[in-house]
């Protein structure tokens, strides 16, 4: 599976670390995608909805554990070095804090 960010935008808001809009396979696109630092490092989880009983539901599934990760992997390295060249090219754009949130 091919995984390519195509929009990153840098957050920094507690554990938020970006929202990424990600493309998977060339055919098909999951915006508002979140990289999270968690306890074991980044990782990219996907849209999800609240439900009646107060808790989050994933509103996109992976068919196995094996593409979730692959996801989450690449979608991590993808943030990881747009952030990385932004310190190497100069200044990037202001982190957005969470309240702003990610409209256009």
């Amino acid at each position: 599976m091919k995984v390519e960010v195509e929009r990153i935008k840098v957050m920094n808001a507690g554990n938020l670390v970006a929202y990424a809009d990600v493309c998977i396979g060339g055919c098909a696109i999951i915006k508002g995608c979140r990289i999270v630092r968690g306890e074991n490092g980044l990782f990219a989880s996907v849209p999800a909805t609240k439900g009646k009983d107060d808790k989050y539901y994933p509103i996109v599934w992976f068919k196995s554990k094996e593409l979730s990760a692959q996801f989450s992997a690449e979608t991590v390295k993808a943030v990881e070095e747009k952030i990385a060249s932004e310190v190497v090219d100069g200044p990037g754009p202001e982190p957005v804090s969470a309240e702003e949130g990610w409209g256009e």
